[in-house]
């Protein structure tokens, strides 16, 4: 008995279970919006059946048959049947000779209510038997495939709803960045201008000079006064002093010449310090020339009497 195989055919394709998803999916789309493809589908499954039970499925589709479209109970209930219906067929009798030519199943099925005549009581009681599976069948392929579409929708709109969630996230995500990116800006101008407020700051340090003065050196006792040599170049001086006594109300730095011209004065406040207050002054460069100096730090006490609260002798070298 000659094979037949189905490869190509689309249909077969889904009933043995080797077409791709994609195009199952559409396939029972089809079959639930169009009542013609579902008939052509229910008639392609009629034949298919009937190739089986002939032994004309090709060894691939035999196996395919009883391993995917048997793996279903109601698929086998409708193969049983339909090997009843075929046994009938084989063994009936049209007008008192046996039927010489084999009935296709799916002309069988459509054509029973006219030859019922020829065909005897128990092919039609099988008919019956195959009309009421095959409306259970309907029934429930239907349900299937409308189920199948309502979840293919559902997961339709979960994932546009995701697709939509991630749109949001990638909006709100930009938008961080752009504001990280302008918050980044403002700190590198800050930095910036710190690194040329810090370049201002190291010129102008550069541009003075500190020294430390010690009291108790008098011009003229024979100890060596202290000796502060200004470079060129230089805009100020500062001089940092410790103060014996802190207990007046108020202080000023008196600087003079020995001869005592007044070079410069100003109100200070002193530092406490665990050794002792400390008092740092900063004098314009300029008011210094090559010359003896007397740094003296006046201290005005609670009555307003003015003391001599600490003296300071040093020399200028330019």
């Amino acid at each position: 008995m000659a094979q037949i195989s189905r490869k190509g055919d689309l249909i077969t394709q889904y009933l043995l279970g080797v077409l791709p998803e994609p195009q199952r999916v559409a396939l029972e789309v089809e079959c639930f919006a169009d009542k013609d493809r579902f008939e052509e589908v229910a008639a392609a499954e009629n034949d298919l059946i009937d190739d089986y039970l002939r032994g004309r499925l090709s060894p691939d589709d035999h196996e395919r048959f009883e391993q995917h479209f048997l793996a279903s109970p109601r698929r086998r209930e409708r193969v049983h049947a339909a090997k009843i219906l075929l046994r009938s067929i084989s063994s009936g009798v049209v007008a008192g000779e046996k039927v010489r030519r084999p009935i296709p199943l799916r002309y069988s099925w459509s054509t029973l209510g006219r030859r019922k005549n020829h065909v005897g009581w128990g092919l039609a009681a099988a008919a019956a038997i195959l009309l009421a599976l095959g409306g259970i069948w309907l029934t429930i392929e239907t349900s299937r495939l409308r189920n199948q579409v309502l979840q293919a929708q559902a997961e339709q709109a979960v994932e546009l709803e995701r697709r939509r969630e991630l749109d949001k996230q990638l909006e709100v995500q930009s938008g961080r960045a752009q504001q990280l990116s302008e918050e980044l800006a403002t700190l590198r101008d800050q930095l910036t201008a710190l690194e040329a407020q810090g370049d201002k700051q190291r010129s102008a340090s550069t541009n003075v000079l500190s020294f430390f003065l010690t009291a108790g050196f008098a011009r003229g006792n024979g100890s060596e006064a202290q000796t502060l040599t200004i470079p060129p170049g230089i805009q100020a001086v500062k001089l940092r002093l410790t103060l014996k006594r802190s207990d007046y109300q108020s202080y000023r730095a008196v600087v003079r010449t020995p001869e005592g011209a007044e070079i410069w004065n100003q109100v200070v406040r002193p530092t406490p310090m665990r050794s002792g207050s400390v008092v740092v002054l900063q004098i314009p460069a300029t008011r210094f020339t090559r010359n003896d100096y007397i740094l003296k730090i006046l201290g005005t006490s609670s009555t307003g009497e003015v003391d001599d609260a600490s003296s300071y002798y040093f020399r200028v070298e330019r």
